[in-house]
Formats: structure tokens, sequence, C-alpha cells
């Protein structure tokens, strides 16, 4: 099992290691890493943007961010990151937004296809040979129920909304069309 996991890791994990230097706790100490030393640099960032990301970099540490951020944004990367992509001066510039987004961008990329595989070995599993020649729209649906639903207790209210006149809406529609006919008819017929 361990041989497996080694094959599944990434190549260049020691790349995704460098992405603790983007943790608010870091990037936000006096002894962070130069601008240079960012990872993925040269691969996700515009080259002629370097100067504006580097000077965007630098700012971070003459905003107090106790002040603006809870210690629970301040804590998780994430969110850190998403509240400095909106953070704006008293001019109502994003004064970080570049840098920003360039973080995002790391912190949202997979470091392997493990979902992907999980995905595919679901649908593998949905669609059977009885099943092959099922359409997109109920696979993604079943899929969907199987990756998201798995805890799912419905409200009461949900539960009374879930009826026959809903599933069966077209019946009860003529039916319900066809009542108030007959009593517009015999109201008719009563008024002549």
């Amino acid at each position: 099992m361990c041989i497996q996991l080694i094959q599944r890791l990434p190549e260049n994990l020691k790349y995704f290691r460098k992405l603790k230097t983007l943790s608010p706790v870091v990037c936000l100490s006096p002894k962070r890493s130069k601008f240079e030393d960012l990872p993925f640099l040269e691969v996700f960032a515009n080259k002629a943007e370097f100067g504006l990301l580097e000077k965007q970099y630098n700012k971070l540490l003459n905003i107090n961010w106790s002040e603006t951020l809870s210690g629970k944004e301040l804590a998780d990367a994430h969110t850190f990151w998403a509240k400095v992509y909106v953070f704006e001066n008293a001019g109502g510039k994003f004064i970080f937004r570049e840098l920003a987004t360039f973080v995002l961008t790391l912190l949202s990329m997979p470091s392997t296809n493990a979902v992907v595989e999980r995905v595919f070995s679901v649908m593998n599993s949905v669609r059977t040979k009885f099943r092959n020649r099922m359409l997109l729209k109920p696979l993604d649906s079943i899929l969907r129920i199987r990756t998201c639903c798995r805890n799912f207790i419905p409200s009461k209210e949900m539960l009374k909304d879930f009826n026959a006149k809903v599933l069966y809406s077209d019946k009860y529609e003529t039916d319900e069309e066809s009542k108030k006919q007959s009593q517009k008819d015999r109201m008719q017929n009563w008024l002549r």
C-alpha cells in the first residue's frame, strides 16, 4: 500500500511543500521568504507583472491584518487570501488584487487526480451493462446524489411539498382545468 501511495504522489512534491510560504502566518511574518522564492512564480505569474506582484507582496506587511480580519481568517490560507483579494484602500482601489489572484491560483491547484479517479469509479459502478445507453443528464444526477447526498435528511416541509401534484403535474393540471371548465359551464347554464 505504501508503494502505491508513493506512486500516486506527484513527482514534484517539493514544489507543493513550498506552498506553506503562502500561509498567512508565514507570509505576514518579518522572517518570511523573499518574493523571488515564492513557488511557481515563473509558471503562473505574468513576467510583466513581476514588479507589481513584488510591490504588493512587500505591502502586505504594512497592513495590520489583525484589525481587519479575525483570528480564524488569519489562520486559514484560503480564507485569508480571499479576503486579501477584496481588500480595498481608502480610495476604494483593490491594492492586492493581482497578488491574491496569483496565490489563489496556486492554492486551487490539484495535487493529485484522486478526485477524478473516484468519480470515474462511481460512474463505472452506475453505468453497468444494462445501463450502457444512459444519457448524460441522468448519469450526472446519479453521480451528484452518490457523491453529495450521503447524509441528507429532508425536512417536513420538503416531504409535504413532495406529492402527486408535483410529480404528476400535467395530469393534475388537466384534471383541474376540466373541473374549472365544468364549473364554468354549469355557471353559464344556470345564468341562462
